[in-house]
Formats: C-alpha cells, structure tokens, sequence
C-alpha cells in the first residue's frame, strides 16, 4: 500500500494540497482509493513503455530508477527530448490529455527501475470519485516542461552551457544519468562530455 507522502508526490508535486484534504477522513478515502486504481511494478533495463503512434494510456511515477523519451528522426537517429529520475511524473502529458497519437516513445533507462502507474480510465474515475484531484492535469503539463531539454537547447548554445542548466534542472544528476544519455539529453558527443568533465577537476 502507498503511502500519504507518496500519493501526494504523485496527485499534487507541483500544487498546493487541496482544501479538502484537511480533513483526515477526506484523506483516509482518497488514499484507500487511489491505491486501488494504480499499479507498482519493477521494470528491467530497456523496457518500452510507450511507442510513438499509440495513445498513452498511462502516467508513471518514478518511485526509483529513471526514464528516457525520445523522436526518430529522418535519419532513424534517436534524439532525446525528456528525462525522468526519482519522484517525476513520465507521460506525453500533451497526447495522454488530449487522447491523441504521440511522438515520443519512452523507455526505462536503469535496472531495477519501479514505477506507479494510472491508466486514463482509473484516472478519470478517480476525478469523478474526488474532483479537486483534477487539478493533477495541470502538474501533468508542468511535470513535462522541468523534463524536457526544448528550452535548455533553445538558450544554450554551447556544451558548456547545455551542462551547467541541466545541473540546475537535475542536481547531482551525474551520480545517476550514464554518461551516454547525458549526452543524448544535451545533444552534444561523448567525447564532448567527458572534456567538460575533466575541465571540472
């Protein structure tokens, strides 16, 4: 069973805790609840969690392990677009919202990786079931903006640059990320990296 904190990681990271939550039976249903809607899994390596072309049908929470999301370009190149690790919410929050086809495949990235998840069906009954919940959408939509690199490569322009904001999004993140994703994420060679990484010692 999932705890209080855990819950409200998932329904309200980014938002206030609703009114209605003072009440400690209010919170008692919600959490008995939610844990009957959702789902925790251990996922190996590589795992595929979503195919561009589909609806996403789920939302995960990285309770432990990361996730990456990524396009094939023309070239059939995979580039990185969003990176997941512990406590964010993983989703194409655009196309799981509005029940349309993605772009984005997502795959998990570390071993022993587990994640809660929540199909849009049990999604919307939980909305029905407690209504103030809805406001999970609008972290959904901000969830994904802290997670993609869009803006870090539209105002950075060199590796450099491109490595000090993504340590502002990602603290500490290189005691996690491999080296080979970072670079995927910053969109810059290995070799680039490994330079900027001993420009630091």
């Amino acid at each position: 069973m999932l705890n209080e904190q855990i819950l409200y990681d998932f329904l309200f990271a980014c938002k206030s805790i609703p009114e209605e939550l003072k009440d400690e039976n209010e919170r008692e249903k919600l959490i008995s609840y939610f844990n009957t809607q959702v789902c925790i899994a251990e996922y190996s390596n590589n795992t595929v969690l979503l195919q561009a072309d589909y609806v996403p049908d789920h939302v995960y929470y990285v309770h432990k392990g990361m996730v990456k999301g990524y396009t094939i370009d023309r070239k059939n190149k995979e580039k990185v677009a969003f990176l997941w690790l512990k406590n964010s919410l993983v989703a194409d929050a655009e196309s799981f919202i509005s029940r349309s086809r993605t772009n984005l495949n997502l795959q998990v990235t570390a071993p022993g990786t587990i994640l809660i998840s929540i199909t849009y069906r049990k999604l919307i009954s939980l909305f029905e079931h407690f209504p103030y919940t809805r406001i999970f959408l609008d972290g959904l939509e901000e969830n994904n903006c802290k997670h993609c690199n869009i803006d870090l490569l539209e105002k950075c322009v060199t590796g450099r640059e491109r490595l000090e904001e993504m340590r502002c999004m990602f603290p500490k993140f290189e005691q996690h990320v491999p080296k080979k994703l970072t670079a995927d994420f910053l969109h810059i060679t290995r070799q680039r990296l490994t330079q900027l990484y001993s420009d630091y010692r």
